[in-house]
């Protein structure tokens, strides 16, 4: 039963695969809630997989939806595909977008996806921490939107130094309401070097345990409860958080 299993798991992803490289040669342009996106072969399996079956990124759409206002000033720190600076913009309005994206090979990639939606978020391509200087972050040479500064498991992991701004002088030039954090494992000490607050009213993370470990995700909400911001339960699933200040 298992190698039958097995047979037929196999069958099913070989499929898969073709399928989805004959739709991305015929028509690359997917649209998930709204926003048009540009599909590459060359994208891992699972990326392209949850792409066309449209339920790429939900956890996040679901908590912006039902909880981003027209008013809010979004901060996003990871900024990937640009779907979700794309999907915000549509809400406040692209002046109240900034994004900040460390990888320097998804420039022209976001170039593409933004004039085909018509809208242009502020990017800034820079990594942020505590202090203003190089750094170094990692790319997967084969799969170029896979990166972190946290070095991670691949066979084609490439170094790269990339500029470092001050996460709280950051904060305090765009004054957000709403910070959305996805940064590939970062998130813990992200979290951890960012002591100015001051407007922001709502925080999402998207969680990594896979690469920190459990016990450095729970310890994101008694970090984030020192400066009154209480982990919304209703919202909050799997890898997703979401905070409201008290």
């Amino acid at each position: 039963m298992k190698l039958l299993s097995s047979i037929k798991w196999h069958f099913k992803r070989v499929y898969k695969k073709v399928l989805y490289f004959l739709q991305i040669a015929i028509n690359p342009v997917i649209q998930i809630a709204g926003v048009k996106l540009i599909m590459d072969k060359n994208w891992s399996f699972n990326v392209k997989d949850h792409m066309i079956r449209k339920d790429y990124e939900t956890g996040e759409i679901e908590i912006i939806k039902k909880n981003l206002d027209s008013t809010d000033i979004v901060l996003e720190i990871g900024t990937g595909l640009g779907f979700i600076a794309i999907y915000c913009s549509k809400i406040v309005g692209q002046e109240n977008v900034t994004s900040v994206e460390a990888n320097p090979f998804l420039e022209s990639y976001h170039t593409k996806v933004f004039n085909l939606n018509n809208i242009h978020p502020n990017v800034i391509y820079n990594s942020v921490g505590k202090e203003e200087a190089e750094t170094t972050f990692y790319i997967d040479k084969k799969n170029f939107w896979s990166s972190s500064l946290i070095p991670f498991k691949s066979k084609n992991l490439l170094n790269i130094q990339v500029k470092n701004i001050n996460v709280n002088n950051l904060i305090r030039d765009i004054s957000p309401t709403f910070l959305i954090i996805d940064v590939e494992g970062f998130e813990y000490e992200l979290i951890s070097m960012i002591k100015d607050y001051q407007g922001i009213k709502k925080i999402q993370i998207e969680t990594h345990p896979q690469i920190i470990g459990l016990s450095k995700v729970e310890e994101i909400i008694p970090a984030l409860s020192k400066y009154s911001f209480e982990l919304d339960e209703y919202y909050s699933k799997e890898n997703q958080f979401f905070f409201k200040k008290a």
